[in-house]
């Protein structure tokens, strides 16, 4: 069996350099397992996490990939590398913002744009996983994982398909926000390759037949 792996942030597969702000489009929550279906539009807004991310680490070091809750952006030079690859991705825009909380309602604030521009890396591929074999639980209504989380990131046993080939995917199961990217082994050595940096993969189970 091959392998498949998360792509995410150098330092850690959890760490973050921006919050993911909007675009979103409210949808009604679940009546079955109350997952979040909100989807979410471009351009991508974001706001530096200062908290508990590493954004001035990653901008110090130039990084070509930036992250957020396991999204991906990238500057105009991770874009031309990607692009290069033919790995069915999509680029849209990223806006810089500021969020702060009045009276427990966020509030979204334009700033000046930073010099680096940023796009947000999308992905058309769509994997099922294979959840006996994964040993996971998904809701019988909207189908996202329940156990034993409702995102999961390794231990995945997903269905040879050609969409796992034609570049990163996401699993259907995952659901739509915040959603990991994979890629197999050989998708993975192409991208390494091009020399992108702020990248790291990490192992997250195998390819079935």
């Amino acid at each position: 069996m091959s392998s498949i792996y998360t792509m995410a942030h150098c330092d850690d597969v959890f760490q973050s350099d921006f919050i993911p702000v909007g675009t979103y489009i409210q949808c009604p929550s679940c009546q079955q397992c109350a997952s979040t279906l909100n989807r979410i539009h471009p351009p991508l807004l974001y706001a530096w996490d200062f908290e508990f991310g590493v954004p001035e680490k990653s901008r110090e070091l130039k990084h070509d990939c930036m992250w957020g809750d396991m999204w991906l952006a990238v500057t105009k030079k991770g874009r031309r590398l990607l692009k290069g690859l033919n790995l069915s991705l999509t680029f849209d825009r990223a806006r810089l913002v500021e969020t702060h909380v009045v009276r427990r309602e966020l509030l979204i604030d334009d700033v000046s744009q930073p010099a680096t521009t940023l796009y947000w890396v999308r992905t058309q591929n769509v994997a099922e996983a294979d959840t006996i074999a994964t040993k996971c639980k998904i809701c019988g209504v909207c189908g996202r994982f329940t156990r034993p989380s409702r995102r999961i990131v390794s231990g995945l046993k997903i269905r040879n398909q050609p969409s796992i080939h034609a570049g990163p995917f996401r699993v259907a199961q995952n659901g739509g926000l915040g959603t990991p990217l994979f890629v197999t082994k050989e998708i993975k050595k192409k991208i390494s390759l091009t020399g992108i940096t702020g990248i790291a993969f990490y192992p997250a189970g195998e390819i079935v037949t």
